[in-house]
């Protein structure tokens, strides 16, 4: 038997398979390879070209720039068999023009030649170019035959989800106004002025889980801890069971934090054998079995939590967006409209839901949805432009102004590895970026 191939080893020879039938029955191909990296490219283009001479199929590359900007036309002029020989393209973001388009526009408008001359062809494209083929060249992008994401989160390290999908169940314990620290401090006086005795216990509790919440928050994930442990301590009496199981789900979050996902799963475990109708208790444990690479059961589990609560807006959000890092777009779409119809003032879902569409080749639908997120002005408006700028090709501009939110503090420097869109959003690359900037640190 075959040792089993890799995820990397897969998406080669699907390419590969796709090529060697295009050529064998005389029909065109047109291929999109997405890569976050320029590593990650060259190791597929060498890997797929390495295959392709193995079986006798000759290669042309051709890199796209702002004196050749026309694709075609450098396809055509290349004077080769155009129907036995595989054609490798690269940098159409480097094509020129004022608005940097040209490449994009020659596309849009030859778009047919590759149909009618029979051109096998594969474009090596970045995320950020992938974003803009749809926007710039809509009509060739509606040629394509496969698209093949090397970048895919699927099954790999980048696919774990990040912490803030994990859900607290807190009510927006927002009752003393003012900044995160006075809040804190608000609370901690609070906690100094209760008296001693058991008949202020319970009180003691909600507000030690209180601050532990709102320090992790605030990115101090190890008073967060403090605090909690706290008050599990506190807690451990049988009439305090719903406050412990809340603060048992804390903690769980905190190991999550911090890449301990099996113990994470171990508390989650536990706590739905004490709450098997707490649907945001299994909603959490599906997200922790996801990153464990357990996304049947995660899944399943999901699955239970919706049935408790099919109304949760925050787990159809949850479930919504591990469908889309599973590529089960439809289904996170369905969920996502309905998290939309119930807190349609909800940014965060509008977000979501225009990167579904945008990854979906639906760039209208997708940009409706994130402008509608910007206009409305909600605390995450700054989250809501970042999102619509990458999303929709502006990549400097968005890093820009993803740097100016994390130095102005408008985005809180951990929410980068936090926020579920940012998650999605931002590639590793960029991620170095902002870091060798001076702009982050891992918690």
């Amino acid at each position: 038997m075959p040792p089993p191939r890799n995820k990397f080893e897969e998406m080669i020879d699907s390419l590969l398979e796709e090529l060697a039938l295009a050529i064998k029955w005389g029909r065109p191909s047109i291929l999109l390879a997405i890569h976050k990296s320029e590593h990650s490219q060259r190791k597929a283009e060498n890997a797929l070209k390495n295959k392709l001479q193995k079986t006798g199929i000759n290669i042309i590359e051709i890199q796209v720039n702002a004196e050749s900007p026309d694709v075609v036309r450098s396809v055509l002029d290349a004077g080769a068999d155009l129907e036995k020989n595989v054609f490798f393209i690269s940098n159409i973001d480097q094509g020129g023009g004022e608005d940097g388009r040209n490449a994009y526009r020659a596309l849009n408008l030859h778009r047919e030649t590759f149909i009618e001359n029979k051109i096998k062809v594969v474009f090596w494209l970045t995320e950020n170019e992938e974003v803009k083929i749809p926007k710039y060249a809509p009509d060739f992008w509606a040629f394509r035959h496969r698209v093949v994401e090397f970048s895919s989160t699927h099954q790999s390290k980048d696919a774990i989800p990040p912490s803030g999908l994990l859900l607290w169940g807190m009510k927006k314990p927002d009752s003393l106004s003012g900044t995160l620290a006075e809040k804190i401090n608000a609370r901690r006086q609070l906690l100094e002025e209760l008296p001693a005795g058991l008949e202020s216990l319970s009180s003691r509790i909600e507000l030690l889980y209180t601050l532990g919440y709102f320090h992790w928050l605030s990115g101090d994930v190890r008073q967060a801890e403090e605090e909690l442990s706290r008050a599990a301590d506190f807690a451990k009496r049988d009439e305090f069971l719903d406050l412990r199981i809340q603060l048992l789900n804390g903690l769980a979050i905190l190991l999550y934090e911090k890449g301990d996902y099996q113990k994470a799963h171990d508390i989650y475990a536990d706590i739905t054998n004490k709450a098997p109708k707490n649907g945001l208790i299994y909603m959490n444990q599906a997200v922790v079995l996801s990153a464990l690479g357990k996304n049947y059961l995660a899944v399943v589990q999901a699955g239970k939590a919706l049935k408790l609560d099919s109304q949760n807006v925050e787990i159809l959000f949850s479930l919504g967006y591990l469908f889309f890092m599973l590529g089960k777009l439809d289904e996170a779409v369905d969920l996502l409209k309905k998290s939309v119809h119930y807190t349609p003032a909800a940014t965060q879902f509008h977000e979501m839901l225009g990167i579904c569409y945008n990854k979906m080749g639906l760039p209208e639908d997708a940009q409706r949805q994130l402008e509608q997120a910007v206009q409305l002005e909600g605390e995450r408006v700054v989250y809501s432009k970042i999102c619509r700028e990458f999303l929709f090709g502006n990549l400097e501009e968005a890093i820009s102004e993803l740097k100016n939110a994390l130095m102005t503090g408008k985005i809180p420097r951990h929410d980068v590895f936090r926020d579920p869109i940012l998650n999605i959003i931002l590639g590793d690359s960029i991620v170095a970026r902002l870091q060798v900037d001076g702009l982050l640190a891992r918690l």
